[in-house]
């Protein structure tokens, strides 16, 4: 007998106020009323008021899609980050900018990014071959629409490389999750490169020798303050890590290469098997449904996307598209292409509602 379930994605993340400064300014004067925009995702100008202000995570995301959409400009999240100064996050920023060299900057900015902004994944991964990446991901599974957040940050990201390389500094390469914007676009104006589209995570790719570089402006008795005051802001937030989200992350990369296990996702996550264990055990769930269920959720994106079937099956690790259309029925009930048409002539699907447990 197949049971309904749905895995729990509630999120109570938030981020700083101070992450959207300006962006009022920017849509009245793109000849928009930001009153249009605020309404329609449910904030008020007083939200933006104070800068350490804590705002709903999903609505500044939202915020920023219906500000891109409003203003006619899918580049309005781009140029803004493009436009940002590091030092405008607050202590964050400026942390960043007194440590003693850009990769401290780099790793101190994503140990602290939690006290800004939750459910995100700030990190810097090293290659043997002389690359790193600093990648950048919203976990919150709930927050659907994120495009424009993910060209902000990583532009804002890339303002931190250029404070301390030089405002003509370009990365080897960018990588975005979401696909190719229609229209004009000004990537290489802010990023000084054409990003790659589609891929597994948001990523700056640069050089490992960069990381060594001095800051400019390093402050070594700066740097050790805001770190304290941080430290305590961490602690006030009680900030715990969202294994789960993490864990989905991983597997989201990993299913598309071959075979995806517990011990291999716990040990790219950063923590032992237990902790993962543990923490599926407390959602009563087991991890062949969690990595059912990001199968799912990343066949429903792709395919909303028009991305082919025979694509989407090989990007969730079906080899054989008869193979997927089976497990989609399980998943839905549907075949990927009714599910689709279910979806474009029922607005109130839900398709959490939709996913079946497999198995018993």
């Amino acid at each position: 007998m197949r049971q309904a379930f749905v895995l729990n994605r509630s999120s109570t993340a938030t981020v700083m106020a101070a992450a959207a400064e300006g962006a009022l300014e920017r849509i009245a004067a793109s000849g928009v009323d930001p009153q249009d925009v605020l309404s329609e995702v449910g904030l008020q100008s007083n939200d933006f008021a104070d800068p350490t202000n804590c705002i709903s995570l999903a609505s500044y995301c939202n915020f920023f899609e219906i500000a891109a959409r409003k203003t006619t400009r899918n580049s309005f999240g781009l140029e803004f980050g493009g436009s940002f100064h590091p030092q405008q996050l607050g202590m964050l920023g400026y942390l960043a900018v007194s440590s003693p060299t850009l990769g401290v900057a780099l790793r101190k900015f994503a140990a602290y990014l939690p006290s800004h902004q939750q459910a995100t994944r700030l990190a810097v991964i090293n290659n043997p071959d002389g690359i790193s990446f600093l990648e950048y991901v919203i976990l919150d599974g709930e927050i659907k629409h994120r495009e424009q957040d993910a060209e902000l940050s990583i532009a804002v990201l890339v303002n931190i490389f250029r404070h301390c390389l030089g405002s003509r500094w370009a990365p080897s390469a960018i990588h975005l999750m979401h696909a190719k914007p229609g229209g004009k676009t000004h990537y290489q104006e802010v990023f000084g490169t054409t990003p790659r589209f589609e891929q597994t995570s948001n990523r700056i790719i640069f050089r490992q020798w960069e990381m060594e570089c001095r800051m400019p402006r390093c402050d070594d008795n700066l740097m050790r303050l805001l770190e304290s005051e941080l430290d305590k802001r961490l602690s006030r937030l009680s900030i715990k890590p969202d294994v789960l989200s993490r864990a989905r992350h991983e597997i989201g990369i990993a299913i598309g290469a071959g075979t995806v296990d517990l011990e291999q996702i716990s040990r790219q996550c950063g923590f032992p098997p237990w902790t993962l264990r543990r923490r599926l055990k407390q959602q009563g769930l087991t991890f062949q449904q969690l990595v059912a269920d990001t199968r799912y959720q990343i066949a429903v994106q792709q395919l909303a996307r028009a991305v082919p079937i025979t694509e989407v099956a090989q990007a969730v690790g079906y080899s054989e598209v008869s193979a997927f259309s089976r497990a989609f029925r399980e998943w839905t009930g549907l075949s990927p292409k009714k599910f689709l048409s279910a979806q474009s002539t029922d607005g109130s699907l839900d398709a959490h509602s939709r996913f079946k447990q497999l198995g018993d």
